[in-house]
């Protein structure tokens, strides 16, 4: 029970730590096929914009974008926005607008633009560096706004208004509430948030948060939120298909990355779980969204603990930082076994998301050695035994014994870091058959010295394991464990046994495969007995006797046909009456119940109400 809930605490820390843990970042080789993607798609205004902006090194694109910027159709405002955008970026390129293009975006400029074009042209004037009507501007945003409240409409909207200079962004602010539009992101697993699972409009809203904390000072969401937003983008960067795509990942996570409020972190466990002398390091890799290494934050071990016995042998030890976090392990010596590494990561700069506490469990291995080996045997009545000593790993010389003996070893597992004799979770001793390849394994038990001895009865063991198959056998030790780097595998000595008469060969497994197996015949269940026919018929006639009763009974009522008019409504209602049993009689024959109601919806109604109407007929005769 203790162990139960040792574990269930375990997992709900894990879950605790990771539950706003980044999940993954932009390694190199995500970089190198996105830059590729960004080269090979500029083709025009937008696309250059996109090459421009999400490319690490824009030089090697420059050439491309400089040409697409030509393609420029100066109508649009959409246009004209991209490629604007894209000269800021690459202002080496020789591209000037022509003079109307300013009045193509000013004419965006009114109540009934949409808030995309409201964008565009806002965002071509600023980087043209023209005046803009600050008050006139964010009227039109706010308006805007109050039309198309969309995640996506109010992103752009606090992206287009960052743009304008001196501009009051309290009351757009306070309009669009990002606080609340945060809260109805859509989250999945505690790990990811977006919105609507579309990839444009949640990369749109980080774009717009951290654009207005550059001009604010503060951040809107919270870091746990920013870590979720920025794990749904990573898990977007394996599906990216276009430049679009490409630049809404991209441009994203570097606004998260070059944010001044926070930084979102990956931390992960780079020297692997198994430690020894030769790698004595606890190596952790702290990195940004795009893999770059942070080597400015305080990492420590909170406690190394021992598995087998809850020793703490390392607390409170900080890791130094090489070309990662290291923290060397191997000084305290530490017995071979799992360990617990509890790590905390901290800045005294900016705040740390996606990373803090951190559970690793660590295999310590050690290299062991057998000593002490002693080989031999002894008549099974006899006490005392003539053991020769056999010196690992060399091979002892040739035995024999028989049925009427007993072969006996001991050895000690020595752990040669720290100089103890261990008993390593398996250890066997392995016979070998020279002459058929047959095995017979023992299992190696050591006392509470730790030391082994294996003792071999032939009497018994002739027959239940050996199979009284005589000949010469090879002998091994077999010596592992999770915690070893050097199993042993020790071919230690042949053995001839001699256990009488052989016995008779057995068919081997595979020929056993193939013989005839006994035929398989399937006994079906009897059916239940029948009720004999007349009772039956008895039934059926018991079911038709009310018919004729019926008709009995209403001829002494003097029931007749005598105030039945003949029209319409009246045969209707009859012919109605007549289907219902008609129906009722088919449907028990050959119709199933769903397909009956289905009929005497229609049947029945065309009866209810003709069956109404001459009933009123007869009560105002």
């Amino acid at each position: 029970m203790k162990n139960f809930e040792h574990f269930l605490v375990v997992v709900l820390l894990f879950n605790v730590c990771s539950a706003s843990s980044l999940i993954s970042v932009i390694s190199s080789s995500d970089s190198s096929r996105i830059n590729l993607l960004l080269q090979n798609a500029v083709s025009n205004s937008e696309t250059a914009f996109y090459g421009a902006a999400g490319l690490s090194d824009e030089s090697e694109a420059n050439a491309a974008i400089c040409d697409a910027l030509k393609t420029c159709d100066v109508t649009s405002v959409a246009d004209l926005a991209f490629a604007s955008s894209a000269l800021k970026l690459v202002p080496s390129c020789d591209f000037a607008f022509p003079a109307d293009a300013v009045d193509t975006a000013n004419q965006q400029l009114n109540e009934e633009s949409s808030l995309k074009n409201l964008y565009h042209a806002i965002t071509f004037l600023a980087n043209q560096g023209q005046n803009l009507d600050t008050e006139s501007v964010m009227s039109l945003l706010t308006a805007a706004v109050k039309s198309d409240n969309s995640v996506l409409a109010s992103s752009r909207a606090i992206l287009a208004a960052v743009q304008v200079p001196d501009a009051t962004l309290e009351p757009l602010v306070n309009l669009i509430d990002i606080e609340d539009v945060a809260a109805q992101a859509d989250e999945v697993d505690s790990k990811y948030l977006h919105f609507e699972n579309d990839l444009e409009t949640t990369a749109t809203f980080i774009n717009a948060v951290f654009s207005l904390s550059e001009v604010t000072g503060s951040l809107a969401i919270s870091g746990e939120q920013v870590t979720m937003l920025a794990n749904y983008v990573l898990r977007s960067k394996t599906s990216i298909g276009s430049a679009k795509e490409a630049f809404l990942v991209m441009s994203s996570l570097k606004n998260i990355a070059s944010s001044k409020i926070l930084t979102v972190a990956k931390a992960d466990l780079v020297s692997g779980r198994s430690l020894s002398e030769a790698r004595p390091n606890v190596k952790i890799s702290v990195v940004d969204v795009f893999s770059r290494p942070l080597d400015k934050l305080t990492v420590k071990a909170e406690s190394v603990t021992r598995v087998s016995d809850s020793e703490v042998i390392i607390s409170n030890t900080p890791f130094n930082f090489v070309d990662s976090y290291q923290l060397l392990l191997w000084k305290n010596q530490p017995k071979s076994g799992f360990y617990d590494v509890s790590v905390g990561v901290s800045s005294a700069g900016l705040k740390l998301y996606g990373v803090s506490d951190l559970e690793y469990r660590v295999k310590v291995t050690t290299t062991i050695a057998v000593e002490d080996v002693e080989l031999g045997t002894r008549e099974k009545d006899q006490t005392d035994a003539s053991l020769s000593s056999v010196a690992f790993p060399e091979q002892a010389g040739d035995l024999s014994a028989d049925s009427q003996q007993k072969i006996i070893m001991k050895f000690r597992v020595k752990d040669l870091t720290d100089g103890t004799y261990i008993t390593p979770h398996q250890t066997f001793v392995r016979f070998v058959s020279k002459s058929t390849g047959q095995e017979v394994i023992f299992v190696a038990e050591p006392d509470k010295n730790g030391l082994y001895k294996f003792e071999v009865n032939l009497n018994t063991a002739s027959k239940e394991q050996f199979n009284s198959a005589s000949g010469h056998y090879s002998v091994h030790l077999i010596v592992g464990d999770a915690s070893i780097s050097n199993p042993i595998f020790w071919h230690f000595a042949d053995v001839a046994l001699k256990f009488g008469s052989d016995p008779e060969p057995e068919a081997s497994a595979m020929e056993k495969l193939y013989d005839v197996k006994p035929e398989i015949k399937h006994m079906f269940r009897q059916p239940e007995p029948r009720p004999p026919a007349i009772l039956s018929q008895a039934f059926t006639v018991a079911c038709i006797l009310p018919i004729f009763l019926a008709f009995i009974l209403w001829s002494k009522v003097g029931a007749n046909l005598g105030n039945m008019k003949l029209n319409l409504k009246t045969i209707i209602f009859q012919l109605g009456i007549a289907g219902i049993f008609g129906l009722y009689v088919y449907g028990w024959v050959h119709l199933k119940m769903f397909v009956i109601i289905k009929y005497l919806v229609g049947i029945g109604s065309v009866t209810f109400v003709f069956g109404n109407a001459v009933l009123s007929d007869l009560a105002n005769s």
